[in-house]
């Protein structure tokens, strides 16, 4: 079936639209209250969460252990980069899974490890069921850390000389461990005594079930994943700003009407990614206008982070009017040298808000050092400490050598670049020495000269400075840097000082330095990730500094994040880098958004799916649509697939089906949208 260019419109319109159709298509529906609202907790979500004893019951009987539980778990123990958290739930999952042949790994790490890891192996050799017993008898004579878990997982052996020991101690009422004893014998009761062992013991399962193991016969993060999918929320804010990366003709319409159409503020961060000269000119015609303070800062947010504020003055000249918005707009104007700037900043320098008037002084870093250095002059004395420190950052960035001097030396940067030096040049050995000339060949060397030498190992000099913690006055001034990350000069800095600050500190500072394309503070955040799972903002702003220019290390890192459940800032952005990478993980998030209203988001959503797999991925979902849907349904996937294919696949279709297919008569009204562009 080829399409005519010449026929009449309104034939077009009938022949796809028949009156037994169950719908008109309508390309713009207003988004619904619900879909405005935040999601609730998924039911899987809230098992991460439990805290009543009973709950912890019943959770655990939900849980289970299959046979790559063993090969998996093993696999993270010999990871060197795995946390105490990991290698617990691995030990678990080796015990829940009677892996006896790993029995001598499992005991090693009970005798010798931190506590958490001892005690997560304590209690999975009590799981493996084995008759040998010998290391958990010798532990139930330790301390109570070591020893209540011994006696637990003793009770728990089915072991009959391992019941008994416990029996022993539980019988005498003057031993030290006779409550963990009795508690130990009570977890077998129905239902179990409740015990900090018995709470211990249950989070441990449910964490290695989550990691090596089943919930409910599945891989949790497939339930997550499933959780995510039917989140309608968490798909407009995942499509709309994955949409906006697309280069593709048809996707700034579809933005436009989302952005009319109202909703979640979140959607205005793909608007202004995708569309940012559009927007600003509907502002200027007051065809748009943001509803509040939520819309204000999803626009200024996104356009921080993307760096188009040249793109979008007349929205941050909009936005400074509102008093909401003003100190970020202030900040934004400013970076993008915006005329009138400079005047604007002035006006923000009397601000009462120490806040407000320490992001006006940063602005001045963007103004001409000649007009900016003198308005600096009087900050250096400011009543608010925070202001005074804002003022000496942006006078080093201006290229002021007294303020270089002062931040060199508050952050001891001369003796800590020694420190590290010193730590990293290879020593000779003190018995390294060189042979006394012509020794061997003279006849006077020893037997000991004829042996080969051990290789010099790295040794720190005995006077080299020592890597202590910085002071808390150091810690401000590293705060006050963050910001100004951008600059290069600042960046040196931050290298140099990061080894010295505490962990949740170091995190921020190699997330802005991995942004703007440090390696090795790329790698150790990833190192971090590994260890500790990124959680609020200061995660999500961790996940969007790997997934900016992700290499191979950090799309796999990614992958094993996603999902998290309980994590909706960061599941956004793990989600975002995954499609960006067209990652396997992610395909069931863009299915259920094709597949489920709004309108524009579903379109959006065919274009993710052909960009992510071809567009043998959209004809499929047409070919093979799922259960539960729709005429709807189907019209609006085949208007994508005739939107983002063309006529070509209209005439496909039109091969394989009739013409009253709802797929074939969306699919026609979608070729026939293009031809407006």
């Amino acid at each position: 079936m080829t399409m005519n260019p010449l026929l009449p419109l309104t034939a077009l319109l009938a022949l796809a639209c028949p009156a037994s159709a169950q719908a008109p298509v309508s390309p713009a529906r207003p988004v619904s209250a619900d879909e405005q609202a935040p999601a609730e907790q998924s039911p899987y979500v809230q098992l991460q969460s439990v805290g009543e004893f009973a709950e912890l019951v019943a959770r655990d009987r939900r849980v289970s252990f299959a046979p790559r539980t063993v090969a998996a778990a093993v696999r993270e123990l010999e990871r060197k980069d795995a946390g105490n958290a990991a290698r617990a739930a691995a030990l678990m999952a080796l015990g829940a899974a009677h892996a006896v042949s790993e029995r001598g790994r499992i005991e090693s790490h009970a005798l010798e490890a931190e506590l958490e890891v001892r005690q997560a192996a304590i209690l999975a050799l009590g799981e493996l069921r084995s008759a040998d017993i010998g290391v958990l008898l010798q532990l139930g004579g330790k301390r109570a850390a070591v020893a209540s878990y011994a006696l637990f997982a003793l009770a728990r052996s089915g072991v009959p000389a391992g019941l008994a020991a416990v029996q022993e101690i539980a019988g005498q009422a003057a031993h030290p461990l006779n409550a963990a004893a009795r508690e130990a014998l009570g977890f077998a009761l129905d239902p179990p005594v409740e015990s900090d062992v018995a709470r211990a013991y249950f989070e441990l399962r449910f964490d290695a079930a989550r990691r090596f193991g089943l919930v409910d016969d599945q891989a949790w993060p497939t339930l997550l994943a499933e959780d995510l999918a039917r989140d309608s929320n968490f798909l407009s804010r995942v499509v709309y700003r994955a949409a906006a990366d697309l280069n593709r003709a048809g996707v700034k319409d579809h933005l436009l009407e989302v952005t009319l159409a109202g909703g979640s503020p979140e959607r205005l961060r793909g608007v202004v990614a995708a569309m940012p000269t559009e927007l600003a000119r509907m502002l200027e015609e007051d065809l748009y206008a943001p509803t509040d303070r939520r819309e204000w800062e999803a626009l200024l947010d996104e356009i921080e982070r993307r760096g188009i504020e040249a793109l979008c003055v007349p929205i941050l000249r909009r936005a400074w009017t509102d008093p909401a918005a003003r100190t970020k707009a202030l900040h934004l104007l400013a970076r993008a040298r915006a005329p009138g700037a400079l005047e604007l900043v002035e006006l923000g320098l009397r601000a009462a808000d120490p806040l407000a008037r320490a992001s006006a002084v940063h602005a001045l870093a963007y103004a001409p050092s000649d007009k900016a250095l003198p308005l600096l002059a009087g900050f250096e004395s400011d009543v608010d400490p925070l202001v005074q420190r804002a003022a000496l950052v942006v006078q080093y960035r201006l290229g002021s050598e007294d303020a270089s001097a002062k931040l060199r030396e508050v952050l001891e940067i001369d003796s800590t670049q020694r420190a590290i030096g010193e730590a990293s040049r290879p020593k000779a050995a003190p018995n390294a020495e060189r042979p006394a000339r012509g020794g061997r060949g003279a006849g006077g060397g020893d037997k000991a000269a004829d042996k080969p030498r051990e290789p010099a190992k790295p040794r720190a000099s005995e006077d080299a400075p020592k890597l202590t913690p910085y002071s808390r006055e150091a810690l401000q001034w590293i705060e006050a840097l963050l910001p100004a990350t951008a600059d290069r000069r600042v960046r040196d800095l931050l290298v140099v000082a990061r080894v010295r600050t505490p962990d949740a500190l170091r995190q921020r500072v190699d997330t802005e330095l991995a942004w703007h394309g440090d390696a090795r503070s790329r790698a150790a955040l990833r190192d971090v990730l590994r260890r500790q799972r990124p959680s609020g903002a200061a995660g999500a702003r961790a996940v969007m500094a790997l997934a900016r220019g992700a290499g191979l290390a950090d799309i796999e890192l990614l992958r094993e994040l996603f999902p998290l459940g309980d994590e909706p800032e960061v599941d956004v952005e793990l989600a975002l880098a995954l499609i960006a990478a067209r990652e396997a993980a992610v395909l069931p998030l863009l299915r259920a958004a094709v597949w489920s209203e709004p309108w524009n988001r579903s379109v959006l959503a065919g274009a993710l799916v052909l960009h992510h797999g071809g567009i043998e991925a959209l004809r499929a979902e047409v070919a093979r649509p799922p259960a539960g849907i729709n005429d709807r349904d189907l019209r609006r996937v085949g208007f994508a697939l005739g939107e983002w294919g063309g006529a070509v696949e209209v005439d496909r279709l039109a091969g394989r089906v009739s013409a009253a297919d709802p797929a074939l008569q969306g699919a026609l009204l979608g070729a026939l949208s293009t031809r407006s562009r």
